[in-house]
This record gives structure tokens, C-alpha cells and sequence, in this order.
């Protein structure tokens, strides 16, 4: 213990016999800004103001009035006609029949998918296989086309856009 004790009183009295050297401490860092928020900001103003001019322009400048241009025209001349009266052909009291043309119903689109049940837009309804559209049921839906039954019992099958 006491070779301890010596060794520990000779590093004391070398320690105060060689001071430290007197240097200062060096100075903390300063960090110089980089003073880049400054145009980022300025160009999302930009950015901002050119976005809604994009937007709100056409909606400003849209409903321009008509420029109507009065010209000198001349007046109208105005003559008189002589009506004379003529015999019409006799006709027969019957009319012609019209041709009756058959409203199918339009199919506008088609859901097919072979796990789930097909469905079909028709008329602006969406029908299941089984369904009535109109005085026509749904017979089948396939990928293109939706066949129909009439009442009668004849069938019709329409693709997409007929």
C-alpha cells in the first residue's frame, strides 16, 4: 500500500511542478444559415398564384358576352298575295296502317364475372338473370350480350349498344 501511496505524491508533485499549457478552449461551432427558405417560400407564392389563375381563370373569362353588330339593313317589301281556292282530291276515310316498329330495350353495360352472378345495365336498370325488363324477362347475360324472352315465349338476345 505505501508504494501506492508513494507513487500517488510523486504524480502530485510533478503535476504541480509542470503547469498545463495555458491554451484556450476552442470555440463551439456556429453554423451559418443557408438562407434557402427565403426563395422557396417566394416560389410557392408563385407556384400558388399561378394555380389559381389556372383554375379560376376560365371561370372568370368563360361568359363573354355576344358583341352584336347593327347593321343598316333594308326593310322588307311587303306585296300581297291572291289566295286562290283549288278543289282537293277525294280521299278514301281510312287511313294507311303505320308500321308498328318494336321498342327493344337498349343494353348499355354488362357486369360478368364467372364467381359472382352476372349483372346487366338495360334501360338505366340493373337486372340479374331472372329479372323483367320492361314486358321482356332476362334469360341470360353472357359476356357481350343479354338474351331476352318475350311473353309470347320468343326470344331476342341484343348486344352492348343495340
Amino acid at each position: 500500500m505505501s508504494l501506492i501511496n508513494d507513487a500517488l505524491k510523486q504524480a502530485k508533485q510533478s503535476q504541480s511542478q509542470n503547469p498545463p499549457s495555458g491554451a484556450r478552449p476552442l470555440p463551439p461551432i456556429e453554423h451559418k444559415s443557408s438562407g434557402g427558405s427565403g426563395w422557396i417560400l417566394i416560389l410557392a407564392a408563385v407556384l400558388f398564384v399561378a394555380a389559381a389563375c389556372f383554375f379560376a381563370g376560365p371561370m372568370i373569362f368563360k361568359h363573354k358576352s355576344a358583341t352584336v353588330i347593327m347593321t343598316n339593313s333594308p326593310e322588307p317589301i311587303v306585296t300581297e298575295t291572291k289566295i286562290t281556292p283549288t278543289n282537293l282530291p277525294e280521299t278514301s276515310g281510312t287511313n294507311a296502317a303505320a308500321e308498328i316498329v318494336e321498342q327493344f330495350p337498349k343494353v348499355q353495360g354488362i357486369l360478368f364475372d364467372a364467381a359472382l352472378k352476372p349483372v346487366a345495365v338495360v334501360d338505366r336498370k340493373t337486372v340479374h338473370v331472372g329479372d323483367m325488363a320492361g314486358i321482356y324477362k332476362v334469360q341470360k347475360i353472357s359476356r357481350n350480350s343479354v338474351t331476352f324472352q318475350r311473353v309470347d315465349g320468343s326470344v331476342k338476345e341484343i348486344q352492348i349498344g343495340e
